[in-house]
Formats: C-alpha cells, structure tokens, sequence
C-alpha cells in the first residue's frame, strides 16, 4: 500500500505572509511542542452547494447543522436533474463513509520542522500527510485529506473527487483546533442512455473542532526482538552444527 501525503503547495501566501518564518535562523514556535500529539476531532455542520449547467445553469446550497451530508430535495432542482439527485441520495452511505476517512476521529500531530506540520491516522499507517503551519498565527492548511483517495477516485453515489483541502489554526492556550475540510466532487448519471454525460458539481465545506487528548506513543523499539531472533539463530546453527 502506498504511503498517502497531502502535498500542500498552495495557500504560501495565507501561511507565510509577513511571517518570515522561513527565513534562515528561524525558531520553532515553543507553542508547537504542546499542541504535538493525539487530538479528538468533531465534525460540525456541513454545508452542500450544487452547480449544474441545465437550465441556463444555477445554484442550489443547503446547510446543515448535522455533521454528515443529508439527501438533496429533487424539487429544488430542475426536473431533468430528478434521476440525478436521486442518485446520489441512494449513494450517501458511501458518500459519508469516504467523509469519515478524509478526517478521521483521532489524529497524531507533529511539527517535524519549521513551518511543517505532519498529521496521521494512528489506526492506519499509510495515513500520513505534510502541510504548511504559520509558525506564529498557528494557522495551518493541506491540499489532500487522509482518505489517501486522488483525483478522480470513486466516492460513492455517482460521483469522483475532484479537489479537497483541510484549513484551521490551534489554540496554544486551550489546547483545540478549529478548521473546516472542503470536497470538490463531480456527479455524473450513471446507467442511463437517455440522459448520458448529465452532471453537477458539488462543493462541500464541514467545520470541525479538536481537542488534543494526549502525548504521541513512544516509537516502537524492536531491538531486543532482533537481538533474541539473532541469537536464536545462532543457537539453532551450532545445535545444527553438533548434530552433523
């Protein structure tokens, strides 16, 4: 399984504006050494807008205060887009499953160096991803999320990732995060002939709050296991070598 990343080579100028912090010589921020560790996140309410091109085009966006996506109401769209709709609602057991993944509920966070911020799903280790952190705002931001899922990848419901982000900032004081993950999807109607190469977009912004709930594990140390299997070896190799 390949190691997932989120590549954050956007968004500099949110980061380092007027920061320096970049800059040779720079120190990391004494905050960062607290706010490394596990951290509880709580997704909050969610907000859905639909563009499509039907019609002469338009917009529908619906907000909610639940933390998963909820079904679109076909009357708020054109009719041709009916079977559309339906669609993705059938698919909101996927379409959620792959929220879950793209920020999951436990997180390890570390700052590995200035300006770098590391976060990983501790229940999967090919979940792992660098981004930008202001090294005085504590502001921070990714492009990718932890799903590891590239463009163009099946989320359910119709519809393929298109882009996805994670922006937020910590407070050093209280030890919590806010922020919000942002999906880009595109829905296009599956299984239809009279309909074919019918589609809309969807943006979908969820806020979420942390809170950091304990230190990192202690790396795992395997040395006495290699040294035990070693001399294992070699006590098999000398029986072996008696018995000849």
């Amino acid at each position: 399984m390949f190691q997932r990343k989120w590549m954050a080579v956007g968004v500099v100028g949110l980061l380092l504006s007027g920061t320096g912090m970049m800059s040779d010589g720079c120190q990391q921020n004494p905050s960062l050494a607290q706010l490394a560790g596990l951290w509880s996140l709580e997704r909050g309410a969610t907000s859905v807008r639909v563009s499509f091109t039907v019609n002469n085009g338009g917009e529908v966006q619906t907000d909610s205060s639940q933390n998963e996506l909820q079904p679109l109401d076909a009357g708020d769209f054109p009719a041709e887009l009916a079977d559309l709709v339906t669609q993705w609602n059938a698919g909101l057991d996927d379409l959620n499953a792959n929220l879950d993944k793209a920020l999951p509920e436990t997180v390890a966070v570390e700052f590995p160096n200035v300006g770098v911020m590391r976060i990983s799903d501790p229940n999967d280790p090919a979940g792992v991803g660098n981004g930008l952190i202001n090294n005085q705002t504590l502001a921070y931001s990714f492009l990718g999320d932890l799903s590891g899922a590239g463009g163009g990848s099946d989320q359910g419901g119709g519809a393929v990732l298109q882009a996805s982000s994670v922006v937020g900032s910590f407070d050093a004081d209280s030890l919590t995060t806010t922020g919000e993950i942002a999906r880009t999807l595109l829905v296009a109607l599956q299984n239809s002939t009279n309909n074919s190469g019918l589609s809309f977009t969807v943006q979908i912004v969820v806020n979420y709050t942390g809170q950091r709930t304990g230190d990192l594990p202690e790396p795992v140390d395997n040395t006495n296991d290699n040294t035990n299997d070693n001399q294992s070896n070699g006590n098999s190799n000398t029986a072996n070598s008696n018995s000849i």
